[in-house]
């Protein structure tokens, strides 16, 4: 049997007009099936058989309302829609109403300078074309792409399954997932509120970002400015520790106008000087802020204002061998390991105490140079 469509017209439902499959009409009762806009549109191209179970719909018959093709169903629907009814018999007359221009005749007024002068002739500029905003335009790409990625499940013998015993109702179910040929033919609700509710929720978001913003700001000029602070309270401590280190130093060489020591009789009364414990820990603090990058280096910082290198590496060896001196049993030397050590807090006695024999090995070296730069 071949397909065919029907135009009709649902007067329940503000006189709906839509072209539907023949199969689905029975009596004054039309099957509609509770599905998607799409779904049930490509159901009535197919032409797909309906379901007993499905809703009916009460209908009125148009004249001339058959057709032998969706395309050109698709046509009378339109044709009904802007009269009342389709009242021509045949295709080609709906055609030609279609296509067919009114024209109008010119008429022709005699010219009247006095009416024109009545006349006002500034007429109102006619409205300007809105631009699409950007959104719009993101919103219709995303429904087109909606659209164009459902699946397309419905087929012409699945969707609707195969013709049964047709039982007609006295009124449609609408349960919450039907659908009815009104909410079909309808065109779409306007979305200006929910862009303004989504508009406004954007806004409310952007205000609170900016106001976390202004916080982590201020936050970090805050930071900023204590680690400033911080960083000039550590270089005037350390500036003061330098003047401090100097201080000391300078006062131990203004107290004791002999140092550095040249000679055995300097020395005995600088031993003198440190077997009081008050004047050793004194020299201890005056010598151990000296600082050094290691051991060595503020060991041969500290005794360039004790000793002279000449005197040192003449008479005295660490240990007290080749006929020379004990340098380690010297209160000089242990004023030189106290200081070092408080210095090197890491550093073990033994450490100490190689450097100070390095450092004594090489005061005769040091000397030599010395005098051939003078």
């Amino acid at each position: 049997m071949e397909n065919t469509w029907t135009v009709v017209k649902f007067p329940d439902e503000n006189d709906a007009v839509e072209a539907v499959p023949t199969s689905w009409l029975h009596n004054n009762l039309c099957y509609w099936p509770p599905f998607p806009k799409n779904v049930i549109r490509e159901a009535i191209e197919c032409c797909s058989s309906p379901e007993k179970s499905l809703s009916l719909f009460k209908f009125e018959h148009l004249k001339n309302n058959v057709a032998g093709s969706f395309q050109e169903a698709k046509k009378k629907v339109f044709y009904a829609t802007q009269k009342s009814d389709l009242e021509s018999d045949s295709q080609s007359c709906l055609e030609r109403g279609l296509n067919k221009r009114k024209i109008f005749k010119k008429r022709f007024e005699p010219y009247s300078s006095f009416e024109e002068d009545e006349e006002a002739d500034d007429f109102p500029e006619p409205p300007a074309l809105k631009k699409p905003k950007m959104s719009d335009l993101q919103r219709a790409g995303a429904s087109t792409s909606r659209i164009e990625d459902t699946p397309r499940s419905v087929s012409r013998n699945t969707l609707f399954g195969s013709t049964g015993n047709i039982q007609s109702t006295q009124s449609p179910s609408r349960g919450a997932n039907s659908s009815s040929p009104a909410v079909f033919c309808s065109t779409n609700k306007d979305t200006s509120d929910n862009d303004t509710t989504t508009n406004h929720i954007i806004l409310e978001h952007l205000k609170k970002l900016l106001k976390k913003q202004n916080i982590l700001q201020s936050m970090m000029q805050d930071i900023v400015s204590d680690v400033s602070d911080l960083k000039k309270r550590l270089d005037k401590r350390d500036e003061d520790n330098t003047l401090q280190v100097h201080g000391h130093a300078s006062s131990l060489l203004t107290e004791l106008e002999y140092l550095p020591v040249g000679n055995e009789q300097e020395l005995e009364e600088f031993e003198t000087y440190l077997s009081d414990e008050d004047n050793m820990k004194k020299s201890v603090m005056a010598l151990y802020k000296i600082g050094g990058k290691d051991v060595y280096d503020f060991l041969f910082r500290a005794t360039g204002l004790l000793i002279a290198d000449r005197f040192a590496g003449a008479e005295y060896s660490f240990l007290g061998r080749k006929s020379k001196k004990s340098f380690k049993a010297l209160k000089l030397a242990e004023l030189l390991g106290k200081a070092a050590q408080q210095q090197f807090k890491a550093a073990t006695w033994k450490e100490i105490e190689n450097d100070m024999a390095k450092w004594l090995r090489r005061c005769t070296e040091r000397a030599k140079n010395k005098t051939e730069q003078l």
